[in-house]
C-alpha cells in the first residue's frame, strides 16, 4: 500500500507496524488496549488526546504524521508535480503551481522526509527548465 493512499488510521497503523510496537502499546492512557484496537479497525473515532498520545507513542510530530494522509499538501504537491512530469498534458498553470510549492517547501525549515523527497524530485527534475528552481548542491 502506498503512504500517500492512507487515512490517518491506516498511517497510524502503518507505522506503528513499522516499528513493532504493540497495539497494547499504543495507548497506555486506557485500560485495555480494545480501546486502541477499535480506533486501528475504524470501529471507533480518534479524538484529539488520542492523536497526540499515539504521535508521542511513534515519536513522530503530528505534522510529519498527517503528511501520510490522502488530505495533506504533501499529497496535491506530488500530484502536482507529477502532472508537471508530463509535459504534453500540464498547462502554463501547473507549472506556476510547481514552483510555488517549489517555494513554499524551500521555506520549510525542518522538512519532513516526504517534503524533502518532492524539493530534491522538484529540483532534480525541473532545475533547468525554470531559473527560480536551484541547482542541487553539496
Amino acid at each position: 500500500m502506498s503512504i500517500f493512499k492512507m487515512n490517518i488510521i491506516q498511517a497510524i497503523r502503518y507505522l506503528r507496524k513499522q516499528k513493532n510496537i504493540k497495539q497494547k502499546e499504543m495507548l497506555q492512557s486506557k485500560r485495555d488496549y480494545q480501546t486502541y484496537n477499535r480506533i486501528e479497525t475504524e470501529q471507533r473515532k480518534l479524538n484529539l488526546t488520542e492523536l497526540i498520545e499515539i504521535s508521542n507513542k511513534l515519536d513522530m510530530p503530528i505534522e510529519e504524521l498527517l503528511s501520510y494522509c490522502d488530505y495533506s499538501k504533501l499529497k496535491l504537491i506530488d500530484k502536482n508535480f507529477v502532472l508537471c512530469t508530463k509535459l504534453n498534458i500540464a498547462t502554463d498553470n501547473d507549472f506556476k503551481q510547481l514552483i510555488d510549492n517549489y517555494q513554499y517547501l524551500k521555506s520549510i525549515n525542518f522538512k519532513s522526509t516526504g517534503e524533502l523527497a518532492l524539493y530534491y524530485d522538484i529540483k532534480a527534475v525541473f532545475t533547468s527548465k525554470f531559473p527560480e528552481i536551484e541547482e542541487i548542491s553539496n
